[in-house]
C-alpha cells in the first residue's frame, strides 16, 4: 500500500480506455476512488464505489473492509450532525442504526469469508465490528465478537 489512490485512478482510467472490459482495473479503479472519497469525507460516495467492487468481486475482503469503514465513519458524521445519542445509548437517527448495521452485515460477510478460506479474519475488522454493535445498543453481541477474537489468537 503506497498510498498513491490518485495515480491508480489515473492508471485504471488509462486501462480501461484500452479495455473497457478489464474487471481488474474496474475493481481497482472502484476501490480507489472509494479510499479517495472516503478521505475527502464523502462517505456516501465512498460506499457506492466500494459496493461497484463488492459487485465484481462478491467475496473481496478488501472491498467489504473498506466498506464496512466508509459506513462506520459516515455513521459517525450523521451522528455528529444530529446531536449524538439518545438517553438510552441508542443511535440518534434510523440513518445512523442503518448505516451501522450494514457495515456490521459487510464484517460477518468478512469472518464468514476467512472461515471458509481456513483463515481468521483481520483483527481490525473483529474491532469494527463489536465498535459498530456496541453503538447499536448490543454490548453482549460485541462482547462475544472479541470473545471470538481473542480465542482465534490463542489457538
Amino acid at each position: 500500500d503506497l498510498c498513491r489512490w490518485e495515480e491508480a485512478v489515473s492508471d485504471c482510467r488509462r486501462a480501461l480506455g484500452i479495455n473497457p472490459n478489464d474487471e481488474t482495473a474496474q475493481y481497482t479503479l472502484n476501490i480507489a476512488s472509494g479510499i479517495l472519497r472516503a478521505k475527502g469525507g464523502k462517505y456516501d460516495g465512498a460506499v457506492a464505489c466500494f459496493s461497484k467492487a463488492i459487485r465484481l468481486r462478491p467475496v473481496s475482503t478488501e472491498a467489504r473492509i473498506h466498506r464496512a469503514i466508509a459506513l462506520s465513519r459516515g455513521a459517525r458524521a450523521a451522528t455528529t450532525i444530529s446531536q449524538g445519542l439518545t438517553e438510552s445509548g441508542a443511535p440518534a437517527s434510523e440513518k445512523v442504526q442503518e448505516l451501522l448495521e450494514e457495515a456490521v452485515d459487510d464484517l460477518v460477510a468478512v469472518d464468514q469469508q476467512a472461515q471458509i478460506n481456513g483463515n481468521s479474519a483481520p483483527l481490525g475488522a473483529s474491532h469494527l465490528r463489536a465498535a459498530c454493535l456496541c453503538s447499536l445498543g448490543r454490548p453482549e453481541d460485541a462482547h462475544d465478537v472479541l470473545q471470538m477474537c481473542r480465542e482465534s489468537i490463542g489457538q
